[in-house]
């Protein structure tokens, strides 16, 4: 008993150390592969073609003057020489006032919307199998100079001097800011997953908008190293494992580096991580330069790297230089540069193996809510979450909906059973939908108008409009009365929209089924009818087919008053359609004492009227005699009321 107590003990303490195995060679991003196709040596970039494979396309043209780079999602002016060669001021400027409009841009941006890249960022374009230009084959950029760019980094030992990148060869080089001009190509937008570009290290600002200004890209982790006590070191932000003793070997040509780095084992150079030959590897140009704080010099590494003899001079890498097979690109470490070396050469070199762990991170997307476990264990989260997971371990996801929800599916790097073989960083995203949300809006009032709505398309029956939407969909309710019509504002709400009242926009998100009135009352008003003097539009009460009606003017003099009557007032000048509208002509006299009433009683509308008499307009106009003088005409529209007799006609 006793025994297996200390055994199950063993065991947990055992699983422990496996848990923390896993945290500490998990990366944060994934290094995409360099480009390189062409091998020149086994274990070479070419042979080996380490890194996160490109999506294809590689490049999305938005078709506004911006180019879509789908593995770092940054998004890129198009134009590679809208403002020709500048100095490193000036770009900076070029970019800070960029916007829609300029430069063929019509993307809706705004002055601050763009940056000048940092040279992290610049160099996420590069392809190293290409040369002129150095950029992926399917790139889609126009104006491409084969010239240096400039980025907004600055070199921290001499600052009037900053980093610029050559699109021709994809090399970099330091150049004076006022006195060498270079091009420049702006990026806005943040960059994400599957390759996130990480920030430079640059923190000190040297003029606005520059890098040390913006850090933009994925924060370094802290600490950005583990030592792992067995000659290892390990990138946090990348997964990488390192040889911590960075001159073990002295300096070697390309081929003994090569040579050396597939052959270390545990046993060598300090190592007891019972590594075997093969796990080792000279690192590709991409990883190499991983490595690079550029905010810092001698050397250009983060402060707490925790590599043990650091040479000045120049590291070698598994890439070779497009430009010439007998060269190939190295890290200068001292200084935060990638060089070209001739493979004849003697450099030093670091050699570098996979993660033995990869992070899977789950994020969930949609209208609704669910969860996200995993097999193996580990993935147990409602928004997003990441665990470590072995080297090629095939990870199984499972969606739980929550309440009134629904899963809709995987994207990312899941298929589409929620499976992932963890081979390097993956992110999957699980989606949940909630049901459709219905908008009933209800026309209501002795007034008519119309109700639009922002976010959906009103279907209309009779006075009620509906429309179906996503859940969480925002839609904003607008009206304007009909003329003649005045608009009360909005009552009965209930649901989303049960916070509209007032007469303003009434605008909301659809999380439920939800509805509104829309009250809408008539008003009095007089439009203009040619030859004529009009005096009073005339509304009847919205009832079914209202026969007979009392009429009231108010004024002095002799008038012939003429009676139109209308099934709509929307046309203008107010007309009269012998189809569907009548006139009534009336001869009186009124007492020349003011306020005196005269009613014009009982006209028949069915004498004259056809069509839908539901709701009616009135208009009344006057040709006065020479002895009429200017008056007044009113209702109030309570008043008309209906009368049995007939003697207006």
């Amino acid at each position: 008993m006793r025994k297996r107590g200390t055994l199950s003990i063993l065991s947990a303490f055992l699983f422990l150390i496996m848990i923390s195995s896993m945290i500490l060679y998990a990366g944060e991003v994934n290094i995409p592969k360099t480009g390189q196709i062409n091998s020149y040596a086994a274990g070479d970039d070419g042979n080996l073609r380490m890194g996160l494979a490109w999506p294809s396309p590689r490049f999305t043209d938005n078709g506004d003057g911006t180019v879509t780079d789908n593995l770092t999602a940054l998004v890129w002016l198009k134009n590679m020489n809208c403002f020709g060669q500048q100095t490193w001021a000036d770009a900076l400027a070029s970019a800070a006032t960029l916007n829609s409009g300029e430069c063929g841009l019509s993307d809706g941006s705004v002055e601050g919307d763009w940056r000048l890249p940092s040279i992290t960022e610049l160099y996420s374009l590069i392809d190293t199998g290409r040369s002129s230009p150095a950029l992926p084959i399917d790139h889609p950029f126009t104006g491409v100079q084969f010239g240096y760019y400039w980025s907004s980094t600055t070199y921290p030992e001499m600052t009037s001097y900053g980093w610029s990148l050559s699109l021709g060869a994809g090399s970099d080089k330091l150049d004076d800011k006022v006195y060498n001009p270079n091009y420049a190509v702006m990026v806005r937008s943040s960059s994400a997953f599957p390759a996130e570009v990480c920030r430079t290290g640059q923190t000190t600002s040297y003029a606005s908008g520059d890098d040390g200004a913006l850090q933009a890209g994925h924060a370094w982790p802290v600490p950005r190293f583990t030592d792992n006590g067995n000659g290892t070191v390990t990138d946090n932000l990348t997964g990488l494992i390192w040889l911590k003793n960075a001159n073990c070997f002295g300096t070697q040509t390309w081929a003994n580096a090569i040579s050396g780095s597939n052959t270390l084992n545990s046993g060598e150079c300090g190592l007891s991580d019972g590594s075997a030959e093969g796990d080792w590897r000279l690192p590709n140009k991409n990883e190499l330069r991983s490595l690079i704080d550029n905010g810092r010099y001698s050397p250009a590494l983060p402060p707490d790297h925790l590599f043990t003899g650091i040479q000045t001079g120049y590291y070698w890498s598994s890439s070779a230089y497009k430009g010439s097979s007998s060269q190939v690109w190295c890290g200068y470490f001292w200084y935060g540069g990638v060089p070209i070396g001739t493979k004849t050469s003697s450099y030093n070199f670091l050699p570098v193996h996979s993660p033995a762990f990869f992070s899977l991170y789950v994020s969930t997307a949609g209208t609704g809510s669910g969860t996200v476990t995993s097999s193996p264990a580990g993935i147990d989260c409602g928004a997003t979450c990441s665990v470590s997971f072995a080297k090629n371990q095939i990870v199984t996801l499972s969606a739980e909906p929550g309440p009134d929800s629904s899963f809709a599916g995987w994207s990312g790097d899941c298929n589409s059973v929620g499976q992932v073989t963890m081979d390097s960083v993956k992110h999957c995203t699980a989606t949940f939908n909630s049901p459709p949300r219905t908008l009933t809006v209800t026309k209501s009032g002795t007034g008519t108008g119309t109700v639009t709505a922002d976010g959906c398309t009103l279907e209309w029956t009779g006075n009620v409009g509906t429309c179906t939407v996503q859940n969480g969909t925002m839609v904003t309710l607008h009206a304007s009365p009909d003329y003649g019509s005045e608009w009360d504002g909005w009552s009965g709400g209930y649901g989303s929209a049960s916070g509209c009242t007032g007469t303003e926009a009434c605008p909301f998100d659809m999380t439920q089924d939800s509805g509104v009135i829309a009250d809408f009352s008539l008003s009095a008003v007089a439009p203009e009818v040619s030859g004529e003097d009009p005096y009073f539009m005339m509304i009847a009460k919205n009832e079914t087919n209202p026969n007979n009606l009392d009429l009231t003017i108010q004024d002095v003099g002799t008038a012939n008053y003429n009676i139109y009557v209308s099934n709509s007032p929307a046309t203008h000048p107010f007309q009269v359609s012998s189809a569907s509208f009548g006139k009534i002509e009336c001869a009186a006299t009124i007492d020349d004492d003011l306020g005196e009433m005269l009613e014009i009683l009982d006209f028949d509308l069915e004498s004259g009227i056809t069509g839908d008499t539901s709701l009616l307009f009135i208009l009344v106009t006057a040709d006065r005699g020479s002895a009429g003088t200017e008056g007044t005409a009113g209702h109030d529209s309570d008043d008309l009321e209906r009368s049995a007799d007939s003697t207006c006609f």
